[in-house]
């Protein structure tokens, strides 16, 4: 006997004006596999009494395949569970965020950072390559990949040219392949900068923060002289992005809140307006807590979540290829991974890129697993690993929920701050299965 899987996430009805037939999007949320399925066969399955007997054999096949139909006894909390516990275990990954500078040009209103003039200092250096190379060399790793991080890593350019070199060298001794990204705030994202970027520091993506377009950015995103950023950002952006010789991924974020809500169009103008479209990624994200209460000017969720739907069906009509549904989350972020690690410009080290320089946490940070010094205290990873743990026993309300599959739980620490961290994805997954249909069929259409 067959169920519905719980996880399965079927859109409302559409009329599909080619066959005239009435249709439903399909997400299988445990494979992260779509189907088109006709509205009759959707009534079938979702109605009280299915056993799976009453679907044709091919559809009935199909959908074991990609997880919409499983055992009607399978416990599916814990086949979900079970497989992002394994995930977390062995990536095959080893994955390092360096700080490696407490310093930013940036005074952004709803950043939790303490900034200073702190740079990995050379002892720590050494000490950072030396438990790399160790790390390496167990032979557990496929791939070895670093994050360049914030604060304002390119206020250390040297320090990650530096740590590169070595790193390339320590990844290629061990037989494991090395890439690198770097989150940065652009200011100092010059074309020589990207070349030499993605020549010698193996850098494959760079995101860049834009909260809307000139008008709302400069009012957020100032530097600390009180002085606007944009045009600089900007400028550096189109020129890196235009550039011939530069390939890496180019993402750009913005940050949303009740404050900026009605720039963000504006800017995707002005991106598409400059040809960017097939050259970036374009997301936006909710402003949340970190360690302040920025969350406090946040867009209530479920109006977000329609903003969002509207914001992502522009990018598309804009020309821009947006996620517009989650793949499948079997590791939710760095804080969840037995390979995962952060170390900043003081050498401390945490499981989690929200934590550190935050003065809310603490002078001995609250969040701190260790020091290159000293090494890192396995007890104390156990605050985030364990919140599948938090999930399974029900004190968390994922456990319930039917996009879990998707979001894998959301954020570990907003959980255990005592914050609902829920995605919107949550409200407008459905519109979201639209809209993907939708731009796939635009795609489709539009002569290569």
């Amino acid at each position: 006997m067959l169920k519905l899987s719980k996880y399965c996430i079927a859109s409302e009805p559409f009329g599909d004006f080619a066959s005239g037939d009435t249709k439903h999007v399909l997400l299988s949320g445990r494979t992260g596999e779509i189907r088109v399925i006709g509205a009759q066969g959707w009534d079938l399955l979702s109605a009280p009494d299915f056993s799976g007997n009453d679907l044709p054999g091919d559809l009935r096949y199909e959908l074991m395949s990609i997880e919409a139909l499983v055992p009607e006894q399978e416990d599916e909390l814990t086949v979900i569970l079970d497989r992002n516990r394994a995930a977390q275990e062995d990536t095959g990954q080893f994955y390092l965020v360096i700080q490696p500078t407490a310093s930013c040009q940036l005074g952004c209103g709803y950043c939790g950072q303490a900034h200073t003039s702190q740079k990995l200092d050379d002892l720590d250096t050494d000490r950072l390559v030396t438990m790399v190379s160790e790390k390496l060399e167990t032979g557990r790793f496929e791939h070895f990949q670093v994050g360049w991080f914030g604060a304002e890593p390119l206020n250390a350019l040297s320090k990650i040219y530096e740590l590169s070199v070595a790193f390339e060298k320590a990844a290629a001794k061990a037989g494991c392949s090395y890439g690198a990204k770097v989150v940065t705030n652009g200011m100092k994202l010059t074309v020589p900068t990207a070349l030499k970027l993605a020549r010698e520091a193996g850098v494959r993506l760079v995101e860049i923060t834009l909260d809307g377009d000139r008008e709302f950015h400069d009012k957020r995103r100032f530097t600390k002289k009180n002085q606007p950023s944009f045009d600089r950002i900007y400028g550096n952006l189109l020129k890196v992005a235009t550039h011939p010789d530069i390939d890496f991924q180019i993402n750009i974020r913005a940050n949303v809140d009740e404050h900026n809500v009605e720039g963000v169009f504006a800017l995707i103008d002005r991106l598409a307006s400059d040809g960017l479209q097939e050259r970036i990624r374009f997301y936006t994200a909710p402003v949340h807590s970190w360690g302040n209460d920025a969350h406090l000017q946040a867009v209530e969720l479920a109006r977000y979540a329609k903003w969002e739907l509207n914001c992502l069906a522009y990018l598309v009509n804009r020309g821009f290829r947006s996620g517009l549904v989650p793949n499948r989350k079997n590791v939710v972020c760095m804080a969840a991974m037995k390979n995962g690690l952060l170390v900043d410009a003081y050498g401390e080290a945490f499981d989690c890129t929200e934590v550190s320089y935050v003065p809310a946490y603490g002078s001995d940070n609250t969040y701190k697993i260790g020091t290159l010094a000293e090494g890192i205290d396995a007890n104390k990873r156990k605050i985030f690993s364990e919140y599948l743990g938090n999930v399974k026993s029900g004190e968390l309300p994922c456990a319930s929920c039917e996009i879990l599959p998707i979001c894998g739980g959301s954020c570990p620490k907003q959980w255990n701050e005592g914050l609902t961290p829920c995605p919107p994805t949550k409200l407008n997954i459905r519109g979201r299965l639209l809209l993907h249909y939708c731009a796939s069929k635009i795609r489709e259409e539009i002569p290569a």
